[in-house]
């Protein structure tokens, strides 16, 4: 039996990915295809990916839904995941993901709209990806073929701010 399954369907205008299983090093090439797949068959690409049943992610993993997530802005998409209470949402949220891919509780939740302004999650203004809990700390998402860049905090809190330089 394969660790990893994929369902895909369409609902609302939305293509509704979902996947049951371990997401790891072994399977994120398959879920990797299958989301290329349903995310070039569709312009816009709006993508709902059901994660409720996946029991276990690793980087690979992550890997595969920044991929996502950048091809379907590609495709002037969306990619929204579905996500409850639990190991996998606690590794988005730890990752900063959670930040720049809207995770939702229930796929009809995901499914509805959000508002523009005010609500939850990541405002996207061209490349770069600004969350509205940190700001001034933009999350960056370069082109293709580059990686996710997320800005280091400072290894310790209590560091002095650096001092203005008199320039006279």
């Amino acid at each position: 039996m394969d660790p990893l399954t994929v369902s895909s369907d369409r609902r609302d205008g939305w293509s509704v990915v979902e996947v049951a299983g371990e997401l790891d090093l072994a399977t994120a090439d398959h879920l990797g295809n299958r989301l290329a797949d349903v995310i070039t068959a569709h312009s816009p690409a709006r993508i709902v990916l059901d994660m409720s049943k996946v029991d276990f992610c690793d980087a690979s993993g992550l890997r595969v839904l920044v991929h996502a997530h950048h091809t379907a802005r590609q495709h002037h998409g969306l990619l929204h995941l579905v996500c409850p209470k639990g190991k996998v949402r606690r590794l988005l949220r730890v990752a900063g993901l959670a930040e720049v891919i809207p995770a939702h509780a229930t796929p009809p939740d995901a499914l509805t709209p959000a508002p523009r302004e005010g609500g939850k999650g990541a405002a996207c203004r061209g490349d770069v990806v600004t969350t509205r809990r940190s700001p001034g700390r933009p999350l960056s998402f370069p082109g293709p073929g580059s990686s996710l860049t997320i800005p280091a905090a400072p290894s310790d809190a209590r560091s002095p701010t650096p001092q203005a330089r008199d320039s006279r």
